[in-house]
């Protein structure tokens, strides 16, 4: 009875000092996961990025609001959290497609619902960009 409960501790923690080397070597990654899916929201950083994101791009921000924030998701098997995010800029059609490209390899994940443009009288582009942005409350 006694070797059995040893062997079993013994497994036991050959096993937790193997779990604990793969955790040191996926460790310096875990801060880049953090960053791509933060643990809250953090809608008030990933606006101000965005809006940067676009002047840095040539952009002039017309408007740039957050949607309500998921505080528990619709569907109870979905552990992934939610809001949603519109700006509305204007911009040389190029200066536009390069804010796109920027934003869709952008350190946090997001998705682009819709986009839709309009010419201006001025001749530059209005577009307006739906998208959502993740966070994970409770990474298991």
């Amino acid at each position: 009875d006694n070797k059995v409960v040893l062997t079993a501790l013994s497994d036991k923690l050959a096993a937790l000092i193997s779990l604990d080397k793969e955790y040191k070597q996926i460790e310096p990654s875990l801060e880049i996961i953090y960053e791509a899916i933060p643990v809250s929201a953090q809608a008030a950083p990933l606006i101000r990025q965005v809006e940067k994101l676009a002047q840095t791009n040539n952009l002039t921000v017309n408007s740039l609001a957050t949607g309500s924030i998921e505080d528990y998701p619709l569907d109870a098997e979905n552990t992934m959290y939610s809001f949603t995010f519109t700006l509305t800029a204007n911009g040389s059609e190029s200066d536009i497609q390069k804010f796109l490209t920027s934003l869709v390899k952008f350190n946090r994940v997001i998705g682009i619902n819709r986009i839709t443009t309009d010419k201006t009288e001025s001749g530059s582009v209005e577009a307006t960009i739906e998208g959502i942005a993740y966070f994970l409350p409770n990474p298991k």
